[in-house]
This record gives C-alpha cells, structure tokens and sequence, in this order.
C-alpha cells in the first residue's frame, strides 16, 4: 500500500519543481501552433527515435478552445514552466495534472468524471533541444500490480538534469511520429479551437463529420493537411466572419428540422434527455431558468425526460410552439439493422400551442388548462362602403371537442366581435397572413392582451395560403369527411355511407363558414387533430333562438365572469352559482350563466328539475343521494373520451375513465327514471346504463395493476386480437431459458455446481468469480467489473442472447403500442354514447349547483321565479346576490315594471345605492332565465330576449375614443339591437359633456326608449328636469329616488348637513345629489370643503334669482296677451295653466 501511495504522489511533487524551477526563466515559449509545424527534412531524419502520442487526438476527445495567449501570430509569450494543460481553466487543468475530480462541461448540471494523467510530448528535434517542453493531454502509464513504474512511465518522470541537457523522448524507443500524421494532428487541433463562437449558422456551408457519431462524443474532423512554411513563420488566422461551421450529425438533423419549422421551439430527444440547440437553447434558457452553454458548434441546454410535461407546459403557456422530436429506433434495434453506424433517425412527432396542448405527457394534473382553451379562427370581409366589416369564425375546444360557428355584420366599433370574445375567451386566435383592417387589429391587440381571468395573453398564428376561396374550400372538406370513412366502409343500418350525412351537415354551413372551417382544418392538420371536425354533432352556432346572448358590456358591467376590481372570480355571478363539483360540469354551468334561456318550457323544466332535487335531497332520497356522492369522485370525463377519440390517452387515464364510466352505468338501474316526474330528470335517468355492456367489456380487458403503471406490455388479459404479442413474449421466455440451460455450460467450465448469474447496477446474467480465479477463465470471455474480491465476466453466449432478448423487446413494445393503438380505436366508436352520458353528468352536477345556491346563501329567502310569457319584472323584497354574499346585510327592494310602467326614472344622492338597485333587477332576470331561484321573497318574471347595460365611465384610447364618445356608441349599439322584449338599463346618460348638452341628449334618449323602442328601461340620473317626461307619458314612465335622511349639524367649517343613506327606493324626484356629502366622506380637506360650501350657496342663489326673473316676465307676458284678447281666459286654456302653477310654486 505504501509503495502505491508513493508512486501516485510523485508526478505531483514533481510538477510543482518544476513550476517552483522555472520562476525566473527568460526564454520564449513557442506557442502551440509551431509544435504541430511541418519540420524542415533535415529535421525528419533525426526524429526516429521521437515517441508518438499513444491517442489519436491530443485533445483525447474533449472540446476544448485554444488559449488566448496562443491565438497570436508568432506573438511572444512569456515561459510557461511546469506541467501545465493548454487551453484549459485552472481548475479542469488543475484536476489534469493531480488527478482529482474535473466536472463534466458537456452537461447541464455538474457531473464528475475522473481525468487521466497526461505525459510530455517534446520536440523531436534532437540539435535544437527545446526551451520548454509542449504537455498534452493523453492516457496515463499503467501499473504493475506491485506498484512499481513501468518503464515508459519512467520517461516521463521529471529530472532536472536531463531537462536542461537533453530533451525529453531522446532514448525513447519508440518509433517516430510520421510527418503526415503530424500534420493532421495539427489540423485537427487548429481547426477543433479556432471555432467562431458568434459565427452565424448557415446550413448550406456546414461541414459535416462522417464519423456516423451522434454528436454526443468529440467529432472526428476531416483532414487537411496545410501549406509548409519556414519555422517562425506567422498563422494566419481566417477571420471569424469567413469560417465556416462544423456541425455533428445531431446538429445538422436538428437544422434540418428547423428549416422546415422554423416557428418551432423544438426539443430533441437524445438519449435520457431532450435537448435545445441554437436560439432555441438560449430561449429556453431564459424561460426555464436552465444552463444554455456551448457545445461543439451551436449553444445547447437540455431537460430530463420525466421533466417533459412541466417544461413544455410552461413553454406553451408563454405563447410558444413548441415541437417535440423524438427518436424513430431504439439502440437495440439500430445495432441489429442496417444503419447501425449511423445516426438516431429522429422525426418530428408532436407540435404543441396553447390551443392545441391536449396530450397528457404522461401526467395530468389538471394545473393546465388556461382560459376555456378555445382556439378561434377568423376571417374578415370588408364592407364596401363605411367601416363595417363582415366577419365569419369557427372556435374549436379540442379539449371537449365542442365547435362554435357564427357570421355576423359588425360596425365600425367591432362590439359584435367583442362580444364573441367575452363568451369564447380563446387561448389562440388564428388569422390570415395580411393584415385585417387597422380597427380590427387594434381590437385584437387590444382584447388578446385583457380578456381573461388568468392574465395570460391570447397567442396568435397568422397563417400563409390556409384561407381559400370557396370551391377549394369545399372540396378539401369533401376529401376530408368522405375519403377515410368510404376506405373503412363506415355505413349506417340502410347501407348509405355515413361520411355522407356527415359531410352534408358541413356542406350545410354558410359559404363564408365553409372558408373558416377549411382554414382551421389546414392549421390542426399539423398537430395531428383534425378528427375533432368528424364530430359534427358538437356543431353549434353561437347565436340561436332558444338562447339570450350577453354582450360584452353586460358581461362586464354585471360582473357576470369576474369583477370588476381585480378581475377574479370573487364577487361574479359565476362564483354565485358554481358549487359543482366535476371540470365538464364547471365548463357547463358557465355556458349556461353566459346563454340564458329564452323558450319558456325548456326553463320551465330546469326549474322544474332543480325543485325536484331539492325536495328529494330533503327526502334523502336513494337515487338523488348516490349521483350526488358520485358526482364528487368523477375525474375530467370530457377531456378524456376526446383524447380517447385523437389516441393520445394514456393506460393509467385509460382505466380511471372505464372505471368511472363503470360506476355512471352501475349506479342506477334501468327503470330508476320512472319515480321522477321532471321530464329532465327522467331523461338523464334513463341515459345513464345505456352502455353498461359495451363498458364491462373493456373494462374486464384491462389489467388494473399494468395500466395504472402505464405499462402497454401487460396491460392486456387476454391477447387473442393480437397475436404477435404472445409469441413475441413466448421468444423472451425461449432466449431466457436458453440462458438458463448455458448457466449449466459456466457451472461445467468453472467446477462450480452451484454458481448463479448476478445482476449488479442493472446489468444482468453476470459471471461472478474470485479476483483470485479470474485469470482461468477463458479468454472470451468478456470482463464487465470487477471488486478487490471478485471480477464478472459475460460469457459470448451470453452477450448474443442478451442482444436477441433486446430485439425482441423492443418489437414487443411496438406491437404492445400498435394494439394500444388499436384498443383506443374500439373505444372511440362509442364517442357519442360516451359523450351522451358526460353530458348527462354534467347536467345533474349544475342542477346539484343550482340546489345548492338556493340553500347556502348568505341571506335565506331565495325562492322559485314564476315565469309569464309577458315582459314582465314583478319582485318582492329582491336583493342583489353578490353584495349580499360579500357585506351580508342588504336592504331589500321592490320592483314593478310591465309593458304599460315600463319605465322607471331613478334619482338619488350620490352612494345612495342607484346603480346596486339597477344591477340587482338585471341580475334577477338573468338569473331566472338561467333556471335559478332568485333572491327575492316572491318574482314573477317575463321571459326577455336580451339585456343590455350602459354604466360607468371609461375611455378607450386604443379605439380611438374618449369617455362621452364611448357612452355615446354603447347608447347607439343598444338602440340598433333592442326590443320591446328587452331590459334596459342607462345610468347617467350624458354626463360627460356640458350640462345644458348633456340634459339635451338624455331627454332625447330616453324618449327614444318610451316611445320608439317600448323596452323595460331603469334610467339614473342627476337631471331632476327630466322628471317632466312623467307628465308627458303618465303612468308609463315613474319619478322614483332612493331614500335618504337628512339632519342638521354644526361645527365650524361643515356642510351643515348630514345624510343617512335608507337605500330603499320611494315614488317621488330628489332635487339634488349631496356632493359635498360625498366629498366629506373621501376625506378631502374642511377648507376645501368649505370653499366648496360656499360657492355652492352662491350658485343656487344666482340660479334661483334667475329663476325668479324669468317667472316675472312670463307672468307679464301673459298679461299683456290676456288684454290684448289674444289668449282665452278658461282654466283649462295653457296660459292660465302656466299662471296657476308659478302662483303654486311661489
């Protein structure tokens, strides 16, 4: 032990002589480009005794770069002495010459690996000894077992004497290296560390290696051998700008993919690890927070395998597209086949975007699924005169597989394609390559940045040549739906083909339609998704006559989705009504919010259905209480029969959904629909155990224990359909036997009966035998490891059936895949029954919801809306959902309002609770048409067509529109839509201009609405002198206020009055709105206040001073037309009128 310790402590002692000897040297170091220089051919003779390296390269295969100080053209340097690695760091030279540990550079993360000690490699010129020695990087001198060094490792030792008297390798006698071999070792080097790290990459320059290696290890570059030139004489250096890269072969795959997706983001398999090159790495770097570093020619960074699905996810939630390539063969099967000296063929196997991530990547958490995952695809048609534009879209959930189409006519402010926006809420919009029109971009810049709860922007794809004319459009549709199903011979019961029924129902679309929906089928295409659209049954338009659709107003003002403080959930009508408990039931109960019903039977059964469920609940009935506990264990069922339908489900989710679809048809019994009496609840009963049989089938098929593993290789009981995986299996049970019976052989040669093969770090069928005993055994025998004690061999037998085994694995887990395959495609013919039964699902989880709602609430007293075919709003003590959920104590309100009162005109103090009353009715009949109970004591309600809503106050600078401008348009859009079915509520119309203007504009408007339109209108206001219009239009439009109280106070510098909101709505005008109250209460300053106070005073004196000038002189012109006979003196005449109610108002 002693005499090893010492032997491996020398060459480290002696390098430090020699950097401590060589401290004050004044020779120049030759640089390392003169030691690879062509000799002179006096100089070749005299190196036969010269030693060549024993590797190939003096980099021994790793990547290195030349130092600086040797970059120069025959530039001095100063003497290096010692042993020393050229063009390396400190510490990985460091790590050289001593032995120790160096991390790995070619990996993300540090690695460790062992370096080797290098020798000297001197000049071999034995006239011209040279000033100091050249030290490369090769293998280290082997030791004899007793410790001992070896003779060429003596060579090396270091001795000064000799040093200075003669150079290193003169009694060498090994043979000299010849000049030719020299000279591509040079090459080699020169061109290995004169590679341009800002170079740009250009694929039709790359020199690509021929090595058949992955580039995963050091390339082999081709050889060059240079010009000779005298020794000393200058390297020239090619500029950066004209040399050209080198590129492995996993590098020029990578550049061809990229060439044909350049949009891509794209990630290489490569081995256990994907792989980033190229900007691509620095991207991903910069995202993911992971190492992007040089490798070879290009920058890389790279992700374990089992890390796929989170880097992707979160790669494609950032807006990327993201492309996963993937090796096409494994090592086994490589190293059998033809091309097993070249390259992994690798293939790009999936493209992901945020509207097109469907696939689990061996997980599903459920933490991705951003907005309602809609990708939406538009097309826009310019009128031919003003600024309207027609526009026609085709939104596709794929997670759902629900498709919406629509064409409208927008104007110039796009609140028709707002609107859309606000109910879809895409993740990704796809639109043509030219630009659409400057107002639409702006809107789409706009909404793609804002609309959503979860503060991620929409991306968007602007495609080249995917939007056609019509005719092509059509018949790339016919190909599409007709073509696959005539090859599988798909035909219904009477024998027609059913590609034809499902192509006519798209043949049935409008043309503008077909357009969009051929430019949407062209984009999923190429993420492998395009049988989403064979699902024609989920076709549905966006507009129809059983539904009211919310505009994109409304459903801000109301706060229908989120609030408007900070756009979250909390303090929405959706966080009122949601308490289901499944994903596709929470997706339901929102469409549901977002389209109320407008058919008065269909609401009629919802609410019908809900009171039911309340009554049995309360009951505890049996067959209510097992589909609500059963609603609870349900995993995202939607989501996962579509995936069933693309193939891309995993066994794991496979059998959670069978499972759970096991329990739907299980749970109730055929004739369990007969003991409801709601229509729909007797319908949803009667769907559940439609599929028990066709579901009990797969299910026994399935192995529990494999498919929660995911292993495809046992997942199968029984494996009749696919016979090539039994006798796949039965010869891996052969070549294992065969195994067996050789150990017989091994235990015959060895004299050992009972020796057995070991398995050690996971390689198996090991020889193990005493590292005394080793050197017996047969010389084929190939050493695998090996301790103090023992050594292990493989046997060549062994290493063949060790091979065949791995071929016929790897053939298993093919076939075990294609039969995957093959059993999701026997699943997938059920999709509309599956989706049926969902769907069912998901209306009994929001009709539990809706239950639910009435009964938790805040404040008791939620009651069942009766529905009239009137428009009709008629609530006792009604109280706005939200606020009363948030504060808990709400004064409720009245309302009444048919078609002949159909108009209340609201005035109030400032925070008197005006615009809580209005929203409250709003909500109320939103609420009802939705099929809820209300909160209210009592409600009789008409069923309305639509409901708009003109609040607040903001400006829209991106559209070009200031705040009076904006309430203008919203104003004019509601009068071009409105019915005499429709609610209406405007607060504070005209408020952002001039008083005398904006009253002008608000009589104006609500006249409109009294007369022309005829809707239910609720009009706030701050204008007293539109309470006129009650004598106009008696009994038809009614003066109401919020109640208040005013008091007297004192104290110096305050108002003088105090106001104590009632918040209950009374008959009757408010003549003024306390500002200055207001102002009080946002604590401005009592000076302020004061000076306010004042100048208020003066304004209503100097207002009512006029008021009285003006009644004097009506008063004088009316006399003078009374004596002058011109006006009659009857009480009923309008002068006498006049006259009677200034004497009153005095």
């Amino acid at each position: 032990m002693s005499g090893k310790r010492k032997a491996s402590k020398e060459p480290r002692s002696a390098s430090k002589k020699v950097k401590a000897g060589g401290k004050g040297g004044s020779s120049i170091q030759p640089t390392i480009s003169s030691f690879f220089a062509t000799k002179p051919a006096t100089e070749a003779g005299a190196s036969t005794q010269a030693s060549p390296s024993p590797c190939p390269s003096p980099l021994s295969g790793r990547r290195e770069k030349e130092n600086d100080a040797n970059t120069g053209n025959g530039s001095q340097v100063p003497q290096l002495t010692g042993l020393r690695d050229v063009g390396r760091e400190p510490l990985e030279a460091a790590a050289l010459l001593g032995g120790v540990d160096h991390m790995d550079v070619d990996s993300p993360s540090p690695k460790m690996k062992r370096s080797r000690r290098v020798p000297l490699i001197v000049s071999e010129d034995e006239d011209e000894p040279p000033e100091n020695p050249r030290i490369v990087r090769t293998a280290f001198a082997k030791r004899t077992n007793a410790g001992r060094i070896m003779k060429r490792t003596e060579i090396y030792r270091y001795n000064k004497t000799r040093l200075l008297s003669e150079p290193i390798g003169h009694n060498m006698s090994t043979p000299a290296v010849p000049s030719a071999e020299r000279d591509a070792m040079r090459s080699k080097f020169l061109e290995k560390f004169t590679i341009d790290e800002i170079a740009p990459v250009d694929p039709e320059q790359a020199i690509v290696h021929e090595d058949g290696s992955d580039g995963e290890s050091e390339p082999v570059t081709e050889t060059r051998l240079p010009v000779s030139r005298p020794k000393g004489s200058a390297i020239k250096k090619t500029p950066a700008s004209k040399r050209k890269p080198q590129y492995t072969p996993l590098e020029q795959q990578f550049l061809e993919i990229k060439a044909q997706n350049p949009d891509c983001l794209l990630l290489i398999e490569v081995g256990y690890k994907f792989r980033f090159f190229g900007e691509d790495a620095k991207n991903a770097a910069k995202e993911l927070n992971i190492v992007a570093y040089k490798d070879h020619s290009m920058y890389t960074a790279g992700i374990p395998t089992h890390r796929l699905h989170v880097h992707v996810q979160k790669l494609v939630q950032l807006g990327y597209k993201v492309g996963i390539v993937r090796q096409m063969e494994t090592a086994a099967l490589k190293a059998a086949g033809d091309n097993k000296s070249a390259p992994f063929v690798r293939k790009l196997m999936n493209v992901y975007t945020k509207g097109t991530f469907v696939d689990d990547l061996e997980t599903d958490n459920g933490s991705f699924e951003p907005r309602s995952s809609y990708l939406l695809c538009i097309n826009e048609e310019l009128g031919k005169t003003g600024d309207g534009a027609h526009f026609s879209i085709v939104a596709v959930q794929l997670h759902t597989g629900d498709i919406i189409f629509d064409e409208f006519e927008d104007n110039h402010f796009r609140n028709e394609l707002e609107t859309r926006f606000m109910h879809i809420q895409p993740s990704e919009i796809i639109l043509t390559a030219n630009a659409m029109s400057d107002i639409t971009e702006k809107l789409l810049k706009h909404l793609c940045g804002t609309v959503g709860a979860t503060g991620d922007a929409i991306r968007v794809e602007r495609v080249k040549d995917m939007f056609l004319d019509h005719s092509t459009a059509r018949k790339a549709l016919a190909e599409f739906y007709e073509k696959p199903l005539v090859d599988e011979g798909m035909r219904q019961d009477d024998g027609t083909i059913l590609g034809v029924e499902i192509y006519s129902q798209a043949l049935s679309l409008p043309r503008r339609i077909i357009t969009c929906l051929a430019a949407l089928l062209k984009y999923l295409t190429q993420f492998g998704l395009e049988n989403v659209l064979r699902l024609t049954k989920s076709f549905s338009p966006f507009a129809s006559v059983a539904h009211m659709v919310l505009n994109a107003n409304t459903l801000s003002s109301l706060e229908i989705f989120q609030n408007q403080t900070d756009y979250t959930e909390k303090g929405s009508l959706l966080w009122i009504l949601d308490h289901t408990k499944t994903k596709f039931g929470r997706r339901l109960i929102k469409k549901w919010i977002g389209r109320p019903l407008v058919q008065i039977e269909q609401l009629q059964q919802r609410i019908d259905a809900v009171e039911e469920l309340l009554v049995e609940d309360a009951k505890e009935n049996p067959l209510v209480r097992r589909i609500k506990g059963l609603v609870c264990q349900l995993p995202d069922l939607e989501r996962s029969i579509v995936r069933i339908h693309y193939g891309r489900c995993a066994p794991s989710e496979l059998y959670n959904t069978l499972l759970a679809f096991e329990k739907i048809t299980t749970s109730v019994t055929p004739d369990a629909a007969d003991r409801f009496t709601s229509p729909l609840l007797r319908r949803i009963y009667a769907a559940l155990p439609g599929l028990r049989k066709d579901i009990s089938i797969f299910r026994e098929l399935v192995d529990e224990e494999a498919a929660r593993k995911n292993d495809k290789l046992d997942l199968f009981r029984n494996t009749s359909k696919w016979p090539e995986i039994a006798q796949l299996k039965e010869n891996i049970v052969e070549v294992e036997e065969d195994l067996t019976n050789h150990l017989r052989d091994v235990r015959k040669e060895l004299k050992k009966p009972s020796l057995a093969f070991v398995t050690v770090a996971g390689i198996e069928y090991l020889v193990e035998v005493p590292a005394a005993q080793a050197p017996t055994v047969p010389k084929s025998w190939i050493k695998i490891s090996n301790t103090k004690a023992v050594s292990r061999f493989h046997t060549p037998v062994v290493i063949e059936k060790i091979k065949e085994r791995d071929r016929f694995r790897e053939q298993l887990t093919m076939a075990c895949g294609s039969a995957y395959q093959d059993f999701l495609r026997q699943v997938a013919d059920n999709y509309e029954q599956l989706r049926e039964s969902v769907q069912s699902m998901a209306t009994m989880d929001c009709l539990f919801s809706l239950a639910t709602t009435a009964t938790v609430a805040t404040q008791p007293g939620y009651c069942k809306p009766e529905f009239v075919t009137d428009a009709t709003v008629a609530v006792e003590d009604g109280r706005h959902p939200m606020v009363e959920s948030l504060i808990g104590d709400y004064v409720p309100n009245d309302i009444d309002l048919t078609n002949d009162r159909r108009c209340l005109l609201i005035t109030g103090p400032n925070m008197g609770g005006k615009s809580s009353y209005v929203r409250q009715v709003a909500l109320i009949v939103i609420m009802g048409q939705i099929g809820s109970y209300v909160p209210a004591k009592s409600a009789k309600l008409g069923i309305f067509e639509s409901v708009h809503t003109r609040m607040g106050a903001s400006d829209d600078l991106a559209g070009g529109q200031s705040t009076f401008m904006k309430e203008l348009q919203e104003t004019s859009d509601i009068m071009r839509v409105a019915t005499d079915r429709s609610l209406v509520i405007l607060d504070e119309l005209g408020r952002g201009t001039s008083t005398h203007d904006g009253t002008a504009i608000a009589y104006a408007a609500l006249r409109h609405f009294l007369t022309t339109i005829r809707s239910l209108t609720l009009f706030v206001t701050h204008y007293p002198i539109l309470g006129q219009l009650e004598r106009e239009f008696p009994g038809v439009l009614r003066n109401c206020h919020m109640a208040f109280h005013e008091t007297e106070e004192g104290g110096e510098g305050a108002d003088g009055h105090a106001i104590i909101f009632l918040y209950k709505l009374t008959n009757g005008l408010a003549h003024k709105s306390y500002g200055l109250n207001v102002a009080r209460l946002a604590n401005l300053p009592e000076k302020l206040l004061a000076v306010a106070k004042q100048k208020a005073a003066e304004l209503e004196f100097e207002m009512e001073q006029r008021k009285q000038e003006n009644r004097q002189r009506q008063k004088q012109r009316v006399f003078k037309q009374i004596l002058a006979g011109d006006a009659p003196l009857t009480q009923q005449s309008p002068i006498v009128r006049q006259l009677l109610e200034d004497h009153n108002g005095d």
